[in-house]
């Protein structure tokens, strides 16, 4: 009940949620809010599982968003692959506002790939965060 009501809820602007779930069952209903929500600035998925599926309903919902207006994405602790962040980093691309990704503590490897990553999130303006090896 409280995920449908969500999605029809145009007026938050901070999304937090925190749990130890799989991220198929809330992607699948967030997803709606993300779209429709003109107000959102901040969304927040800490350890939410989200894997590669869940990274891929992500980013077509940040890029069906009609208002760019996130100004922080935080997916820390979300069993995320480089394939999962080049993914939701490429959906990023239209979003002028945003200050801040944090993607720390996830399944990326420190591979040249995440380095391309790194640049892309640079070349979109984005400060970033990143516990160092």
């Amino acid at each position: 009940a409280f995920m449908e009501g969500m999605k029809h809820n145009r007026s938050i602007e901070e999304f937090r949620f925190h749990h130890e779930i799989e991220g198929d069952s809330i992607i699948e209903r967030l997803a709606p809010f993300i779209i429709h929500n003109t107000n959102l600035k901040q969304l927040r998925l800490f350890e939410v599982d989200l894997g590669f599926n869940c990274a891929h309903r992500l980013a077509v919902a940040l890029i069906q968003r009609q208002h760019k207006s996130l100004t922080r994405l935080s997916l820390k602790y979300n069993n995320l692959s480089n394939e999962a962040l080049e993914e939701i980093i490429a959906a990023l691309s239209g979003y002028k506002q945003l200050e801040s990704l944090c993607v720390e503590e996830n399944l990326s490897r420190r591979d040249q790939k995440y380095y391309d990553m790194l640049a892309h999130i640079i070349d979109l303006k984005c400060i970033t965060s990143s516990k160092k090896n």
